[in-house]
Parts: C-alpha cells; sequence; structure tokens
C-alpha cells in the first residue's frame, strides 16, 4: 500500500513539475471556445421588419426587442446630434464602482435609479425638476450596491436592490407600498406578467412572488453556482411558460401556474478538462420567435429550441454575454472575440460576419475593447464599448457606417421612446439621462 501511494506521488509531482509551457496550456484551455463563424454560402435576402412606434419602455430588453425590431426616427441616426445637458441626478461616490442602471420610461415620465440608491422621477419636457425623489437604500450599505434593478407594472415601479429585497414604489409619489425580504440576491430584472414578478437570484434560483403584496408564490431551483458572476438573464415569458437561464448554463421552461419544470436544457460545452471552474453564464437574456426560442450562453453554444418541448433545431458553436437583436428572420449577435454576426434564424445560416476593433492598442494587443449589447434603430445597428463610442452599423452586410464619440460612459442598453433615445450615462461621478435629438 505504501508503495502504491508512493509511487502515485511520483508520478503526481512529475506531471506538475514537467514544464512550464504544458501548465500554462492547461491555464489557457479554462478560458478556451470554439466560435466558428464563417459565412454560409447559402444566402437568404435580408428584409427588415415594418417600423413600429413606441410610446414607453417599462425595463425589460427582451420585450423592448420584440415591441419595436426595426425602431423609426424621423431622420437618419447620422443626422442627429447627441447633447447631453440634460437629466442630471447627483449621486455620493462609494469606493470604485459607479453603475448606472437603465431607466424606466412611462407616459413621458423617466424614473432612474441611481447608484447610491435613489429613485427618481422626472418630467422628460421638464427634465431639470424632480417630480418626486425617494432614497431607497441605506447610505451604510452602498459599497456593495451594485446589482440595482427596475421595472414597471400596473402603476408600480418594482426595484431590485441589488440586496435580499424587493421593493414596490408607486408611480404618483415615489412611496413604498411593500419591501419583501429573500434568502438570495435577485441578479435579474424584475419581470412582471399577470399580476405575478418573476426575479433570478445568485443562487440560480427563480422566484415568483405576489405583484400585490410581494409574497411568495413559488420558488425554482436550478443548480447553485459559485460563478455566477456576470449578470444574469432576464425571466422571459411565453404563454404560460416562464424560461429561466442559470450560470450553471441551463436553462428550464417552468409552469408559470405552480413553478413545476416542463423541460431543461443545458447549453454547457464540456471543453474544461483541466479545472472545476467553468464560465458557463447566460448572461444574454434568450428571444422567443414562432414558437422558437434563441439562445446562447458563455461557454460556447448558441442554439434555437423548440419552446413546448426543449428540443433543439439548431445549434452553434459561439460564445458572448450580450444581448442580442432579432429582426423579421434575423439574428445579430456579437462573440467573445468581439465578432459581430448575422443569422438567419430559420436553419442557423451565417449570412456576414465584421470584425469588430479588439483592442485598443492592436499591436501591444492591451486594452481589451468590450461591446455592449446590440440593438436596432431606423434601420442601423447600434453598438456601444467601452471606450464611450457608439458604432453605427448597417444590418444588411455589415459594414461600418459611422462612429461617434460619446462624452459619456453608457453601461446599458439604449431605450427608444417616442422618435428619441434615451440612456443612463456616467461623468464626474454623476449620473445622466442622455437625450439623442
Amino acid at each position: 500500500m505504501k508503495k502504491t501511494l508512493l509511487f502515485l506521488s511520483l508520478i503526481f509531482l512529475t506531471i506538475s513539475c514537467s514544464g512550464k509551457d504544458k501548465i500554462e496550456g492547461k491555464r489557457e484551455s479554462v478560458f478556451s471556445y470554439k466560435d466558428i463563424l464563417k459565412a454560409s454560402d447559402k444566402k437568404v435576402e435580408i428584409k427588415l421588419p415594418a417600423k413600429e412606434s413606441n410610446q414607453n419602455y417599462y425595463g425589460d430588453s427582451s420585450l423592448l426587442n420584440i415591441k419595436i425590431e426595426n425602431y423609426a426616427i424621423n431622420k437618419n441616426l447620422e443626422d442627429k446630434k447627441i447633447k447631453f445637458k440634460k437629466y442630471k441626478a447627483g449621486y455620493k461616490p462609494f469606493g470604485k464602482r459607479y453603475k448606472v442602471f437603465s431607466p424606466v420610461i412611462v407616459n413621458n415620465i423617466a424614473y432612474i435609479m441611481s447608484p447610491n440608491g435613489v429613485l427618481y422621477a422626472k418630467d422628460l419636457d421638464t427634465p431639470k425638476k424632480n417630480l418626486w425623489k425617494n432614497k431607497l437604500v441605506d447610505n451604510d450599505s452602498l459599497k456593495d450596491f451594485s446589482f440595482a434593478k427596475i421595472s414597471y407594472s400596473n402603476e408600480r415601479i418594482i426595484v431590485s436592490t441589488g440586496y435580499n429585497e424587493i421593493i414596490s414604489v408607486d408611480i404618483k409619489d415615489g412611496k413604498i407600498d411593500w419591501i419583501k425580504k429573500l434568502n438570495a440576491v435577485p441578479i435579474s430584472y424584475p419581470i412582471v406578467h399577470k399580476n405575478v414578478i418573476y426575479v433570478i437570484t445568485n443562487e440560480n434560483k427563480l422566484y415568483a412572488l405576489n405583484e400585490r403584496d410581494g409574497e411568495i408564490k413559488w420558488i425554482h431551483s436550478g443548480i447553485s453556482k459559485n460563478t455566477a458572476i456576470l449578470g444574469s438573464a432576464n425571466p422571459v415569458i411565453y404563454k404560460n411558460i416562464v424560461l429561466a437561464s442559470y450560470s450553471s448554463g441551463e436553462i428550464y421552461a417552468i409552469n408559470q401556474n405552480n413553478g413545476l419544470m416542463i423541460w431543461s436544457q443545458t447549453l454547457t460545452v464540456n471543453t474544461h478538462n483541466f479545472t472545476s471552474f467553468e464560465l458557463t453564464d447566460i448572461d444574454a437574456t434568450p428571444f422567443i420567435k414562432n414558437d422558437k426560442i434563441y439562445v446562447i450562453s458563455n461557454s460556447g453554444k448558441l442554439a434555437s429550441m423548440d419552446i413546448l418541448n426543449g428540443k433543439v433545431v439548431w445549434e452553434k458553436d459561439f460564445s458572448s454575454i450580450s444581448n442580442f437583436w432579432i429582426a423579421d428572420s434575423f439574428l445579430y449577435i456579437i462573440n467573445n472575440d468581439n465578432v459581430l454576426g448575422c443569422i438567419e434564424i430559420n436553419e442557423g445560416l451565417i449570412q456576414w460576419v465584421q470584425k469588430l476593433p479588439k483592442y485598443k492598442k492592436p499591436k501591444k494587443s492591451k486594452g481589451l475593447i468590450i461591446y455592449k449589447n446590440i440593438t436596432m434603430v431606423n434601420d442601423k445597428l447600434l453598438l456601444i464599448n467601452n471606450l464611450n463610442k457608439m458604432i453605427v452599423v448597417s444590418p444588411l452586410n455589415g459594414k461600418i457606417i459611422k462612429i461617434i464619440k460619446l462624452k459619456n460612459n453608457i453601461s446599458d442598453r439604449l431605450v427608444f421612446v417616442n422618435g428619441k433615445i434615451y440612456f443612463n450615462a456616467t461623468k464626474r461621478l454623476k449620473t445622466k439621462l442622455v437625450e439623442i435629438y
């Protein structure tokens, strides 16, 4: 027995010390993925859907895509000027985190959650004056305040504060209706449907809460995973089904009435052979169209599935954490290697690809550029990156039409309401709701 243990120990030491190159190779394999981005020989004519008008934005990016797949502005974006003089909502610094959250816009009133826990209401016609404001989070606990998200339903703003609580606020005066403490931290937007609030937590659980008083109706639990660090997809509602995407790389179809699982699928690619640490998050909110669900994981799989039974229609080797956009029969997405692609959704055929700059200093491979979400406005794709630039791209061929330098940092999706683009931005420790005319 002792000889056997000694022999195994020697083998372990030999492998551990057999060379720096092999160890580095193993480390690199932890983050490996196979993105095969090559345009298909079979081309489909890219047609864009009829333009729609959108009056409100309730805080759900998937719903935004469904309602305004190709939202129209009166003139081309290239002819518009960006103004940064309105909608200031000051806040105090807290450490090195300066998180800004997507606004809700209902009936020409913007509701803004600032990083110090204050919820503001502003009339977009007279934005310098607050209609009301209410501090929802105590100053003493701001150091971890980085996941707050808000949405709208039935004359209420539903707030996920970034702590273990959900708050319902009356939109008329900003007063709190109720506060519900949970045993986990909500990390998705709180999505409301038929008087029920759905929210995903950091423990890979989906909570269903009564909208009237916040009482828990049911809880669905996925596989707990400690690496839920990159964010979360929103719950998606379809007929009587709730779709929950978790950091384990799994997606569940859940009965809306009782919380029981209908089916599940995994989007994890088994390429990480040397460690238990995997970045398997599903951070992009799935999209449903014509009874098909389109979903992508960070571990390397993009799939189209039947919404009723979870059966895979087609799948691609593709990794991304950014929300994608669907317009008519085409899906636009950026992968983790900064390649923008257009995919025909019926067969999964790649129509074109466009390589975007990956580094701020390409020759030195330094300063990684991160592209945040895709949105379509006025027959153009808009991309935002961490260099405060808006890239305008043709959805027909991927050609970069224009690059607009912004004065503010944008950390969330653009919002389109009544012919104008809105986004929350930061500059010199101040939050601004910026409007493009």
